[in-house]
């Protein structure tokens, strides 16, 4: 914990002014004995510029550096950073004041065919994001059989049960901590755009019960000669069993000692760690 730190200006940077989940947050203190020491200089004012002889600060102050070490993170919004992906239409994946979006973070209207893992609103901060790529994997299995049962060649969702998707997104965000700070990584434009709503059960749930019939359109009729083309389902012999409510509860509890031992391991870390102390 922080009173590590004795040097009681340090202590106070290092006191965050906001609620729990607004920022991604740090299971470790390991740091604050290191920051702690009397030539480390803790800094929160923002870097203005790098310039030939180190760093200017906001504040206009200057310190010189012989080295640099960009511990920046990576890009998350947008998502495919620096890939032009172009839709029906012409239409550019994402490039519009609206920023990132998609249906249940697995499609956006547009752009037939195309598919998300971990995409928009499906980052977590309290779960596994395997615990939403499973399904979403199962999504996009069963979205290419409804393709190849009905004869047709593309799947789209509509933009009208996107568009009712993100409203649901924005007014449940209103009241989460992820929405705190309107210019981090998890929002754009003052939207939340990179971690789900609710809880775990709640977007498998969602996704299981996507209608293709109601959610989702579909394009081009394949000729007799075409029939096969759409993935390799029937070399594969994909399953397209949809999981009952059964598989689905099963697969959870399957996890549940798993968390159980990462819990019990960070409490020993802990205990250790105020016993030293």
């Amino acid at each position: 914990n922080r009173s590590k730190v004795k040097d009681p200006e340090k202590r106070d940077k290092l006191h965050p002014r906001y609620p729990v989940g607004a920022k991604r947050t740090l299971f470790s203190d390991d740091f604050y004995p290191a920051v702690d020491k009397s030539n480390v200089f803790l800094h929160e004012d923002g870097i203005k510029e790098i310039c030939e002889m180190g760093i200017v600060n906001s504040d206009g102050s200057r310190i010189e550096v012989d080295t640099i070490i960009y511990a920046t993170g990576f890009i998350t919004n947008p998502l495919l950073h620096g890939m032009t992906v172009t839709g029906r239409s012409d239409k550019v994946l994402w490039k519009n004041e609206k920023g990132m979006r998609a249906y249940l973070g697995v499609a956006t209207s547009g752009f037939p065919n195309l598919f998300f893992l971990y995409g928009p609103h499906t980052n977590t901060g309290h779960a596994s994001v395997i615990d939403f790529l499973e399904p979403q994997s199962d999504f996009v299995t069963n979205a290419m059989y409804h393709v190849k049962e009905h004869g047709y060649k593309s799947i789209e969702v509509k933009e009208s049960a996107e568009n009712e998707f993100l409203n649901h997104v924005e007014q449940v965000a209103k009241n989460l901590t992820f929405s705190v700070f309107k210019n981090s990584n998890y929002m754009s434009n003052g939207r939340l755009v990179n971690n789900w709503v609710g809880t775990v059960g709640e977007y498998v749930a969602s996704l299981y019960r996507i209608d293709f019939g109601d959610d989702f359109t579909l394009g081009g009729k394949m000729t007799h000669e075409e029939e096969g083309i759409l993935g390799r389902m029937n070399e594969e012999e994909v399953s397209q069993k949809i999981p009952s409510l059964k598989d689905i509860m099963f697969a959870s509890l399957v996890r549940i000692p798993v968390y159980t031992v990462m819990l019990a391991s960070q409490f020993v870390r802990i205990s250790f760690s105020l016993i030293r102390n």
